[in-house]
Formats: C-alpha cells, sequence, structure tokens
C-alpha cells in the first residue's frame, strides 16, 4: 500500500503537533510522501493563519527535516492558499515567489456585501449563521451561490495544483441543518463548478477532515459529486486535512471505497518530485 498525504496543518498555523511529529507518525505509518500545507497568511487578523513573518520560520523547518529525514520520507513543502476576490489568491506574485514545491487553492471566506469584511463558511457555527443571517439577509441559496462563485473565480485565476474540500459549504449541515444537498438548484450550482474546473483540468482532493473532526460521516465531495467529477476526467487525491498527527490517513479506505464506486482506477500522488497517476489499487 502506498501513502502519502498532501494536506497538513502543524503547530505553524491551526494544527496541532510540530512538523518534526507528523514526520515521525508518517514514516511509522508507512508513508512514501509527506506534503506540509500552511495556512498562508491573509492581509487581515485571524487566528488560523500563518503570518508573514510565521512563514519564514515554516519554510525553514520543512526544509530541514526534508534535509534530516530524505533516506525515509519524501518531505514536500506547500501552502494553502486562500482565494478571496479582489483581497488574496494563490495567482499571487507574492506566493510565487516564496518557491513551494506545490500549492493548495481554497476557499474558506466569503466577503459580506455590505461591510466587505470577510467570515468563514467553516468556522463557528455563530459565524456561519452571521454570514447567512445577516450578510446575505437569511438568503441562505444566495450565500451557497456566493462560495461556488467563488470557487470558480479561484479556478479562473489558477496558479495552484489542486483544490481543497470542493464542498467545504456543507460542514456544519448535519447537526444543525440549513441546506438541502439534494436540491435540484444545489445540484445545478454543482454542476457548474465542475464544468468550470474540469475546463482548466484541475484535480480534487477527497479530503477527510470533517470525519475526524466530528462535524460530518463523508468526506469532501459527497458521493454524487464524486461521480460527476468522474464523468467529467476530473483528477482526484485522498488527503486527509491532518490538523493532529494520528489523524494523517484518517478514514482513507472509506475514500478508496468511495472512489472505485464513482468509477475511478487511478489517483494524483506527488513523487520524486512530479505529480503522477497511481492506480487506485496500489493505494
Amino acid at each position: 500500500m502506498r501513502l502519502a498525504n498532501y494536506h497538513t496543518h502543524s503547530l505553524w498555523c491551526d494544527g496541532k503537533g510540530t512538523l518534526g511529529d507528523y514526520v515521525e507518525t508518517a514514516i511509522a505509518k508507512g508513508f512514501e510522501a509527506l506534503g506540509f500545507s500552511g495556512h498562508a497568511p491573509l492581509p487581515f487578523p485571524n487566528d488560523w493563519t500563518m503570518t508573514e513573518k510565521g512563514i519564514v520560520g515554516y519554510i525553514s523547518d520543512v526544509r530541514t527535516l526534508r534535509d534530516l529525514y530524505e533516506d525515509k520520507l519524501e518531505i514536500y513543502l506547500g501552502l494553502e492558499v486562500d482565494f478571496i476576490e479582489g483581497v488574496t489568491t494563490p495567482a499571487s506574485s507574492w506566493i510565487g515567489s516564496l518557491g513551494m514545491d506545490y500549492l493548495i487553492g481554497a476557499v474558506h471566506m466569503l466577503q459580506d456585501p455590505k461591510d466587505g469584511l470577510c467570515y468563514s463558511v467553516d468556522g463557528s457555527e455563530a459565524e456561519l449563521h452571521h454570514l447567512i443571517d445577516v450578510s446575505f439577509s437569511g438568503d441562505v441559496e444566495a450565500m451557497i451561490r456566493a462560495y461556488y462563485r467563488a470557487v470558480i473565480l479561484l479556478v479562473q485565476d489558477g496558479g495552484f495544483d489542486f483544490l481543497a474540500h470542493f464542498d467545504l459549504v456543507k460542514k456544519h449541515n448535519v447537526k444543525t441543518p440549513f441546506f438541502d444537498e439534494e436540491a435540484s438548484w444545489y445540484k445545478d450550482v454543482v454542476s457548474k463548478a465542475l464544468d468550470a474546473i474540469a475546463d482548466k483540468g484541475i484535480p480534487l482532493e477527497m479530503n477527510t477532515g470533517a470525519l475526524s473532526r466530528g462535524y460530518r460521516e463523508d468526506p469532501y465531495p459527497s458521493q454524487w459529486i464524486l461521480e460527476g467529477c468522474r464523468e467529467r476526467g476530473i483528477p482526484m487525491l485522498i488527503n486527509s486535512d491532518a490538523h493532529r498527527p494520528e489523524w494523517l490517513d484518517y478514514a482513507f479506505p472509506t475514500c478508496r471505497s468511495m472512489l472505485t464506486a464513482a468509477g475511478y482506477k487511478t489517483v494524483r500522488m506527488l513523487i520524486q518530485g512530479r505529480w503522477q497517476k497511481v492506480p487506485l489499487e496500489e493505494v
């Protein structure tokens, strides 16, 4: 079995382990490759991304560990970079100057159309409901359409290697449901976003972060979305979005089963410095 994870968060941002903790755990679990993907800085105060000063130490630490463990584990230096229209993008020249091995594109936040402030779709339930009730005046559909519009703009802007947690907006839709994930309007919005992704040939990830943290019992994306990805030929990775070392391979068998059911035969892995197709039966 070939194990790898390219969506990993440590104490440098909002994770709970040191980089070394993750490396040692990956080796113990028999990983072939491990990619670190700290949250890139945002131009406003928050409690979950790195700072521009902190990112220097993060880069240095990853490179030191890569040299130290080069005979035991392939270690890659990455960033998860947010897209907020007119505010931040993976395609920025500053991000490009950092010399990353790979970049993850993500949408976590939406701007309030009224005051321009940014609120997370996956933060606290209180923040999500402020976004719905105040920013979008109670119009859940408008908020969700804004989320997928941001995903499409991110894809069109480019500058990254794969897209994170495509349907992140569903994270809090279990404990206190706020929309129907089977509604025709929602499926139409999702389909348009998948068309944009397929048009650009950008890979998506299966992401088990909501499972490990107890928010959901299914990964991102949902099975029906995964089937839509397969129909469009969208490449797929398996990632844990680990925020603790022990979660590095969380629910990977679930992902393999879902990918098989959707008709996938291969997944993408960054091995020996390049993205490769790996038979699903090997991972």
